[in-house]
C-alpha cells in the first residue's frame, strides 16, 4: 500500500513536467526545433529586452513544412517564438518585437492584453507597441504598408479587423512622431532620401487591398 501511495505521489508531481515536455515536443515538431541563426538570436534578445523580459528564450527557426510558413513572418505559441529566416535578418526586427510582446502577453494558458488602458485586443497591442518600441519610422512604415486600410472593404481586411489587427492609419501618429524626432534603427540610419520619399508617398496614396505582415 505504501509503495502504491509513493508511486501515485511521484506521478502527481511529475505529470505537469512530463505534460510540458510533451507539449514542447509537439510544438517544435510542428513549427521547428532548430535554433534560428545568430543574427536572428541577437534581434530576438534585443526584442525581449525592449519588452522587459528578464529571462529571454532562444528563438526557433520556423520550418518550411510548418502549416503557417507561407502566412506569417513570426509566431509565438506555447511560450516559444519562431521566426521565418530571410536573406536580410533586419527585416524581422519588428516581427521579433511583435512576437516578444505576445510572449509577455502569454500567461501559460492564454494571451491577455498587458496595457488594458491603452489597448483592447492582443494583436492591436502587439502591432502598435512593437512599432513604438522599435523606434524607427522606416520600420514602422513597412509595418503600416503591410496592414489593411480603413477604406479596404475586402473580406481579407474584414477578417484581420475581426482578429483585432490595427488598420494602416493607426500607425500614422507613430510614424509622424518618429519622423519628427528622426528615429531610425541602425540598419535604416543610412537609408537613401529616394527610398524615404517613396515610403511616405506610398502611405499617403489610396491603398490597395493589403494584409498585416506579422500575424
Amino acid at each position: 500500500m505504501k509503495r502504491i501511495f509513493l508511486f501515485l505521489t511521484f506521478l502527481l508531481f511529475t505529470y505537469p513536467l512530463n505534460t510540458n515536455n510533451l507539449s514542447t515536443h509537439i510544438i517544435c515538431k510542428k513549427y521547428g526545433s532548430e535554433d534560428a541563426q545568430p543574427a536572428f538570436q541577437q534581434l530576438g534578445l534585443e526584442a525581449q529586452k525592449l519588452v522587459g523580459i528578464t529571462d529571454p528564450i532562444t528563438i526557433k527557426k520556423l520550418n518550411s513544412h510548418s502549416p503557417v510558413h507561407k502566412l506569417t513572418r513570426g509566431l509565438c505559441i506555447g511560450g516559444h517564438i519562431f521566426v521565418k529566416e530571410t536573406k536580410n535578418p533586419n527585416h524581422a526586427r519588428l516581427t521579433l518585437i511583435h512576437e516578444a510582446i505576445h510572449l509577455k502577453q502569454f500567461n501559460g494558458k492564454k494571451f491577455n492584453v498587458i496595457n488594458k488602458k491603452k489597448y483592447k485586443r492582443v494583436e492591436e497591442e502587439a502591432c502598435l507597441e512593437s512599432a513604438h518600441l522599435g523606434n524607427c519610422w522606416i520600420c514602422t512604415c513597412f509595418s503600416a504598408l503591410g496592414a489593411y486600410s480603413c477604406s479596404d472593404t475586402s473580406e481579407k481586411a474584414k477578417k484581420f479587423m475581426a482578429k483585432g489587427y490595427p488598420a494602416r492609419e493607426s500607425y500614422f501618429d507613430i510614424i509622424t512622431t518618429q519622423l519628427k524626432n528622426k528615429c531610425c534603427c541602425d540598419y535604416h540610419a543610412n537609408t537613401s532620401h529616394a527610398l524615404k520619399s517613396t515610403l511616405l508617398n506610398l502611405l499617403i496614396k489610396k491603398p490597395k487591398q493589403a494584409a498585416p505582415t506579422d500575424q
